[in-house]
């Protein structure tokens, strides 16, 4: 299954936050069709009550560029080889995050950019991988080797800094205990001793996560959101909160 969450915002504290649940869908008609009946039924889009908004997407179609490597002539070849971007269905746009040097290239069904654009005024579209990047490296006072982990119902994110520079950042599916394997490919991958790593987790289900990881990790925290007052105490809306960064 898939998700629509919202959340709007007024003076860094949160005025409305509703997620919805959207059924597997076949086309992308099948997805427009179900957001529509999602706009049509619920009273915070009836009343439109934004001055602007922030829209954040997540797939798979999305690469990682440093800044010397970047050109952009060649945003079809830095996704071509490596994710399902189609060139007939996608567009493709990129988010440069200045202070890391690094551009996300990513693609987005047309037919859904020609929705979002139909549906709201003042609309801004990114990629979800931006706005995790883009907040959890302001908010990242350390200069450790620290990596931060968010759960959502089917994915996880993982994310990881040292001295102000990304070392990595990607996404997998949650299957049971195996996304502990994955955690450590990564770590083994990168050279990176458990022992001197500083484990961020936020997202959903943190409590039963943090106490399935302290077995591995000895520094592992929950992160605390200073900037914005979270409505519930399992917060699975990280990525939306962090729109505002962008």
């Amino acid at each position: 299954d898939y998700s629509f969450q919202y959340i709007i915002l007024n003076n860094k504290k949160i005025y409305e936050l509703k997620s919805y649940k959207i059924k597997n869908f076949h086309s992308i008609e099948q997805k427009i069709d179900s957001l529509n009946d999602i706009l049509k039924k619920d009273n915070t889009f009836k009343k439109k009550v934004w001055k602007s908004i922030k829209i954040s997407i997540t797939n798979t179609k999305f690469n990682l560029i440093p800044e010397e490597f970047f050109n952009s002539k060649k945003l079809d070849f830095y996704l071509n080889n490596t994710t399902s971007y189609s060139i007939k269905n996608d567009k493709i746009n990129f988010y440069f995050h200045k202070k890391l040097k690094l551009y996300i290239i990513y693609a987005i069904e047309k037919k859904l950019i020609n929705w979002c654009n139909k549906s709201f005024k003042k609309m801004r579209l990114f990629h979800e991988s931006s706005s995790l990047i883009n907040g959890f490296y302001i908010t990242n006072k350390s200069k450790g080797c620290t990596s931060y982990i968010y759960f959502e119902e089917q994915v996880f994110y993982i994310l990881i800094l040292k001295n102000k520079k990304l070392l990595y950042y990607n996404f997998f599916l949650i299957e049971k205990n195996k996304f502990l394997n994955y955690i450590f490919l990564i770590l083994n991958e990168l050279e990176i001793d458990q022992n001197n790593l500083s484990l961020v987790i936020s997202g959903k289900d943190k409590k039963d996560y943090k106490n399935r990881l302290k077995e591995y990790f000895k520094n592992i925290s929950v992160y605390q959101s200073n900037e914005l007052i979270e409505k519930t105490k399992e917060s699975n809306n990280i990525s939306l909160l962090f729109n505002h960064f962008l």
